[in-house]
C-alpha cells in the first residue's frame, strides 16, 4: 500500500493493491474522503511452458514455479480424454503456450492456456483455444471439441479397487456377486463431480448403497455415486448439475470396508462399464468457421514449438563449430 500526506501530516490518499487486477484508492475532499476501485493496467505476453514427467504433473509444474491454477486448467481441458491419476507415466511430456498478464515488465499472473499438447504414451493430444461466437473453447487441431459428454472420472482418486465384472467376490457378504460400477479408492471427503450436465433424480440413502446420489443425463444416460459421506449443500431432486460440478464427498455409508466412490453408468436402464464406455463429443467447429479456425491453429500450433525449434537451431550451429 501507498500512503500520501501532507506538510501538516494529514493523510491525502492512501492507495492499496487489492490484487494483480485492481486497486483501492481513497483520497481526500472538501466532504471526507472517496474511495474508488481501478484496474491496474497490464500488458500480455505469451510464453512456453515445456516439460518431462518424473512425478505427477502438478509435482513437474510446481517445480517448474508454475501457479496451481495454471495446473488445474491443464487437468480440465483435457479431462475428457486423459485420466491424469491413472493415464500418465512417467517420460511423458507437455508443451504449453500460455497467455500471462505482465506488470512493470514483470510476470503478474496467469491468464489463459492458449495451445497445449501432451505425449502420453506415445499418443499426440494437441488443442487450441479458440473464441467464436462470443464464447471461448478448446478444439483439437481438426476442429473437433475437446470436450466430451462425459468426464473420464468424477474425481481425483488414489486408485480403482474394483473393476466392472459380472462376478466379483463380495469382501463383506463372502460371495460372488455381480458388481456393475467402478470402485475408486480415495481419501475421506474427497470432492466427487458430476461426469455430466443433468438433473438430480436421486438424493439420499439407499440401504447398501449408502448415501446415493444419481444423475439422469442426456440420451437416456444415468450416473450413480454411491456410499458418500455427505452430499454438496443445496443439492436435491429435479435440481440442474453442471458437467464437473461438486455434488458429493467420498464416504463409506452403507455396505462398504473403506473411503471410496462406487461410480457406476447406466445407458436404457442397463449397466455399462465407464471405463470402456466412449465419450459423446461435445460440438465441434462450425463449418462457418473452420477457415479461420485452422489458420488460427496453425499460428498458434507454430508459437508452441518455437522454444523447441530455437533449441534445434542452436544445436546445429554449436554442432557446426570446428574444435579448437
Amino acid at each position: 500500500y501507498h500512503v500520501h500526506m501532507d506538510a501538516d501530516g494529514q493523510i491525502q490518499q492512501f492507495t492499496y493493491e487489492i490484487d494483480h487486477r485492481q486497486r483501492l484508492v481513497v483520497t481526500r475532499n472538501d466532504q471526507g474522503f472517496h474511495g474508488q476501485l481501478k484496474v491496474i493496467p497490464y500488458a500480455r505476453n505469451e510464453r512456453v511452458v515445456v516439460g518431462e514427467l518424473s512425478d505427477s504433473i502438478y509435482a513437474t509444474l510446481k517445480a517448474q514455479g508454475e501457479s496451481t491454477r495454471l495446473i488445474r486448467d491443464f487437468a480440465d481441458i483435457f479431462a475428457w480424454s486423459v485420466d491424469f491419476a491413472t493415464d500418465l507415466r512417467q517420460g511423458d511430456s507437455f508443451r504449453l503456450l500460455i497467455e500471462e498478464h505482465v506488470r512493470k515488465g514483470q510476470p503478474a499472473e496467469y491468464h489463459r492456456i492458449l495451445a497445449a499438447e501432451l505425449i502420453n504414451r506415445n499418443r499426440k493430444l494437441q488443442t487450441i483455444y479458440y473464441h467464436h461466437n462470443k464464447a471461448g473453447g478448446y478444439y483439437r487441431p481438426d476442429g473437433r471439441s475437446m470436450q466430451g459428454m462425459f468426464l473420464r472420472s468424477p474425481l481425483r482418486y488414489t486408485r480403482i479397487s474394483s473393476r466392472f465384472t459380472r462376478r466379483r467376490f463380495h469382501p463383506i457378504l463372502k460371495r460372488y456377486r455381480p458388481h456393475l460400477g467402478i470402485d475408486y479408492a480415495a481419501p475421506r471427503g474427497t470432492p466427487v463431480r458430476s461426469v455430466a450436465k443433468g438433473v438430480v433424480d436421486w438424493v439420499g440413502r439407499k440401504g447398501a448403497n449408502g448415501k446415493m446420489v444419481v444423475i439422469r443425463h442426456h440420451n437416456a444416460y444415468k450416473s450413480y455415486y454411491l456410499h458418500l459421506s455427505r452430499y454438496a449443500p443445496g443439492l436435491r431432486r429435479k435440481k440442474r448439475v453442471a458437467q464437473g460440478q461438486i455434488i458429493g464427498y467420498v464416504g463409506s455409508t452403507g455396505m462398504s470396508t473403506g473411503p471410496h466412490l462406487d461410480f457406476r453408468l447406466a445407458k436404457n436402464g442397463k449397466y455399462i462399464n465407464p471405463l470402456k464406455h466412449r465419450s459423446i463429443e461435445g460440438p465441434g467447429m462450425p463449418k462457418s468457421a473452420m477457415a479461420d479456425f485452422r489458420k488460427h491453429a496453425k499460428t498458434i500450433l507454430n508459437k508452441l514449438h518455437q522454444v523447441q525449434l530455437a533449441m534445434q537451431q542452436e544445436s546445429k550451429a554449436e554442432g557446426s563449430n570446428p574444435a579448437e
